[in-house]
């Protein structure tokens, strides 16, 4: 008997595979036929037979085991015809690609076409699972994938003529016909015997146009493999442009990948890109990616919100994966969040112009004198410090900032303009806020000589003089916006005696300077320091300390900051806002504003 069988009509006893009257099966190379024996065979006939038949058996069952346990083997790259089916999927209308899964789930049909703008679109078209198709195959993945990969073991045997005819019932009422109708074969694990199997009978059905093995399976690996049609259109993004003269705000297009360009499996192209936060902080801005072509509307193809700082420069990098799948990579390399957003609805909502902001003029009038501790002296030029900072950053305003300074200090009980005075200012004319930075660094505190009033209303006249209104030129340049900001902790002092209220030597009337000042548009703002105390009993001290906080509270009608505000919220608010014709713009900026 030699390991043979002289029965035609049965399967091979190894791996059950119907016999097709060779002498070998094909698949375990298990002897079907022998030679013929006269009489019948003996003991130890049968005992070679059946040990030899258990060792084919075992031997099959490991190997259905390791090819079930390993991964697939590479393939070879995919040929002419896919590119071609993959050109006309993008270019011919109405074309359709069905593909032909055979996984280890199911035997399924997926349908692959185009958009007017040449992005594939994926659908499921149908299918069934191993296991509804045929009661043999296990529930088990790992029992199941041991089953198509050719394993019997403990199982019992699956018919392979019974799942011949199922595959061929199920292509026949899923597969359509008709012009343009192709058909590609997607053959998850073309080295396990039943998938094999079934790939050639899904063959006898229709030829298919084009064949890959190993292959994803499922409308996301097919999504995977049409990543490789080329562009039919070019895929721009969509920033917003703002005219440097008129401030009109228009959609600019940013070529990011031409049309015809295509990936090879796997591959994906990067380009950086640099664009700028909107005038506002924290927004979130859309980035639309478009199709773009001679003739045709843009459509978005995809949509990534990010938020980006103010009006400053962010790079990112726009990867394409395939036709219509565009990602955003942040300056960190985290993805932006995608997000849904309409076209028309965004540009249909954009501003009509953005108006510049005028340039700040900041004069800051600072008390130098302490009354127990340079400490006083110091939070106050720390503060201003800081301030001038905040402000010295390029994002802070549009239109640029200039610092004056001026440190005052207080006159002397018994001065009067025959004796020697005291240096009263400290100035520093409008200038960049380095030259500020500076002169801060070499101011220093000095002792009160009065308790009551300082040299505040010296200093608001030396302000004044400063804020004189220049002369226009006839260009149309914008006037600037000009902030008095007074940091101190004693008032001015009176232009003559008031009580026990101490006049200015000089005869310097604050109120007027004060008047002058916001008469010219100047905008006089304090940060009162220092103690306050209750309004006390005795008559003398009561009109001190009622003089006091109604000076005070003249001087800051135009806004009086708390003195633990933070110097960078009150740099905030001094500077300048653009004048939006419109809502907010909701996309990013093409080019620098500032």
């Amino acid at each position: 008997m030699t390991g043979g069988s002289n029965r035609p009509d049965q399967a091979c006893p190894v791996c059950h595979r119907p016999d097709e009257d060779a002498e070998f099966c094909p698949d375990c190379r298990w002897r079907i036929t022998g030679e013929v024996f006269l009489g019948e065979p003996g003991p130890d006939d049968l005992r070679r037979e059946q040990e030899a038949l258990a060792a084919g058996r075992a031997a099959w069952d490991e190997r259905a085991e390791a090819l079930a346990a390993a991964g697939p083997e590479p393939g070879p790259e995919p040929g002419g015809a896919w590119d071609r089916l993959l050109e006309e999927l993008v270019e011919l209308p109405g074309a359709v690609i069905w593909f032909v899964e055979l996984g280890d789930e199911r035997v399924g049909l997926i349908r692959a076409e185009a958009d007017a703008n040449g992005i594939p679109l994926v659908t499921e078209a149908g299918g069934t699972a191993w296991t509804d198709l045929l009661p043999a195959f296990a529930e088990d993945p790992e029992r199941r994938a041991f089953q198509l990969a050719g394993g019997i073991g403990d199982l019992p045997p699956v018919d392979r003529t019974a799942l011949d005819t199922a595959v061929r019932r199920l292509l026949t009422t899923l597969l359509p016909t008709g012009p343009r109708q192709r058909t590609v074969l997607l053959d998850q694990r073309p080295d396990w015997p039943l998938l094999a199997r079934a790939a050639a009978t899904a063959r006898t059905l229709r030829a298919p146009d084009a064949e890959l093995a190993p292959a994803p399976g499922g409308v996301a690996g097919v999504r995977r493999l049409l990543r490789g049609a080329p562009l039919r259109r070019d895929h721009a993004l969509v920033l917003a442009g703002v005219d440097a003269i008129s401030g009109a705000v228009r959609p600019e297009a940013t070529l990011l990948f031409p049309a015809g360009a295509r990936l090879r499996p796997g591959e994906t192209v990067a380009v950086p890109v640099t664009v700028y936060g909107s005038i506002e902080a924290d927004t979130l801005l859309t980035l639309p990616v478009v199709t773009a072509g001679h003739g045709t509307r843009h459509d978005a193809v995809s949509a990534h919100g990010v938020r980006l700082p103010a009006l400053r420069a962010a790079n990112l990098t726009f990867v394409l994966h395939g036709p219509g799948e565009v990602e955003v990579l942040l300056p960190d390399g985290t993805a932006a969040e995608r997000i849904r957003a309409d076209l028309d609805t965004l540009i249909e909502g954009l501003p009509r112009s953005l108006a510049r902001p005028p340039r700040l003029q900041l004069l800051l009038a600072v008390e130098l004198c302490y009354a127990t501790s340079p400490d006083e002296v110091a939070a106050r030029v720390r503060h201003a410090r800081e301030l001038v900072t905040a402000l010295a950053d390029p994002a802070a305003s549009a239109a640029g900032v200039d610092v004056a300074l001026v440190g005052y200090y207080d006159h002397h009980i018994r001065e009067n303009r025959y004796t020697p005075r005291p240096t009263l200012l400290e100035t520093l004319p409008l200038g960049p806020p380095a030259a500020a930075l500076a002169a801060l660094d070499r101011w220093e505190p000095v002792r009160r000589g009065q308790d009551t009033v300082s040299a505040l209303e010296d200093a608001l006249k030396a302000i004044r003089l400063q804020a004189a209104t220049p002369a226009w030129a006839a260009s149309g340049r914008l006037r600037p916006q000009r902030t008095v900001l007074v940091l101190g902790a004693r008032p001015p002092g009176e232009p003559a005696q008031q009580g026990r209220v101490p006049a200015c030597p000089l005869g310097v009337d604050w109120r007027t300077e004060f008047t002058a000042l916001r008469d010219a548009g100047v905008r006089v703002l304090t940060r009162r320091d220092g103690p306050v105390g209750p309004r006390p009993t005795d008559r003398s001290r009561q009109t001190v300390w009622d003089y006091t906080e109604l000076s005070w509270c003249a001087l800051g009608a135009d806004g009086a900051l708390p003195p633990d505000r933070p110097p960078a919220a009150t740099a905030h608010d001094l500077v300048p806002t653009w004048h939006v014709d419109g809502p907010p713009c909701r996309l990013a900026l093409a080019r620098s504003l500032l």
